[in-house]
This record gives C-alpha cells, sequence and structure tokens, in this order.
C-alpha cells in the first residue's frame, strides 16, 4: 500500500508540472499495486483529458464510479468529458447525478447549464445558473451564461444586467489579484 501511495504522489507532481504522459505511466502503477484506487482513475481520466485522449477519459470515470458509485468527482469529471465529445444528453445525465448526491457545489450547476443552453434549453440553464449563485453570489461565470442565455430569449435588458454584473465582479477580483 505504501508503494501505491508513493507511486501516487510521483504521478501527482508529473501532474502538476504538465507532463501527463508521465502521470499516466504512473497512475497505471498505482492501479497495478491497488486496483481499487479511485482516485487514481479519476486523475487518470484527468490526465487524459489533458492529452485530449476523451473516450480513454470516459473509461476511467467509468471504472472509478464502477469502484465508488457516489463518486461526485468521477461523474462531473466524465460529465466535462461527454461534453467535449459532444456526448451532451449523457454530459447531462453525469451533472445531473452529481448534483443528486451532493446539491452544494456551484461549478456542477455551472457546467449542467452550459450543457443545457448548447441544447437550446435556455430557461432550464437560466434556472441552473440561477442556482449557482445562489451558492455562490459572487460566481462571475454564472451571471455571464445567465445573461447570454436570457439574451437568447429575448430578455435583454435583463441580459445586459447580469452580463454587466458579471463585468464588475472580474473587475473587482481583478484589483484583488
Amino acid at each position: 500500500m505504501l508503494e501505491a501511495k508513493s507511486c501516487f504522489a510521483k504521478a501527482e507532481g508529473y501532474f502538476f508540472d504538465g507532463k501527463y504522459k508521465n502521470a499516466v505511466h504512473e497512475y497505471f502503477n498505482v492501479i497495478r499495486l491497488n486496483p481499487k484506487y479511485v482516485t487514481a482513475y479519476v486523475n487518470l481520466g484527468n490526465c487524459y483529458n489533458k492529452l485530449k485522449l476523451y473516450p480513454e477519459a470516459e473509461k476511467s470515470y467509468s471504472k472509478a464510479i464502477s469502484l465508488e458509485p457516489r463518486s461526485i468527482t468521477a461523474y462531473y469529471n466524465r460529465g466535462i468529458t461527454r461534453s467535449l465529445i459532444g456526448s451532451l444528453d449523457k454530459a447531462l445525465e453525469d451533472y445531473t447525478t452529481a448534483i443528486n448526491l451532493n446539491p452544494n457545489y456551484a461549478h456542477i450547476y455551472i457546467n449542467r447549464g452550459n450543457v443545457k443552453a448548447k441544447l437550446h434549453f435556455y430557461e432550464e440553464a437560466i434556472e441552473d445558473y440561477s442556482t449557482a449563485l445562489t451558492l455562490d453570489s459572487n460566481y462571475t461565470e454564472a451571471y455571464h451564461n445567465r445573461g447570454l442565455a436570457k439574451l437568447k430569449l429575448g430578455k435583454e435588458q435583463e441580459a445586459f444586467e447580469d452580463i454587466e454584473k458579471a463585468f464588475i465582479l472580474k473587475e473587482k477580483n481583478n484589483v484583488k489579484s
């Protein structure tokens, strides 16, 4: 077990340094030593996403989910991958499952809202962006994306207000940096 943790730490270092192929190799070592190490499968999927190897990423997240069906991170990341490859209905399912497991992560609502917007479900997207803002009232992307969805529905004044709020928050955050 200690050897698996050592390989995991090495893999994390490679990932942090942007050496994704090296990280993949080390995550495989982790999995060889401990085939039920859920986080190794999730992080392997993250490497594959960085390498744009989306089918492999999807398989890694699915394996993590088979080992830990309540892994919010695995569902969330698989949703990202599925969205990237255009499997929007499946991405929507993954984000919904992640939300059902824990409804307190604003970024999951943002991503689900983005998928709904791509599917032209603008009212539902607005609901997700609004929920994200209930969870984090300073979420710039939520205001921006909600504004764009409102614009698609012809709600120009509301859209302008949201987009302006996003701009103000972004400027405020840039001043703090």
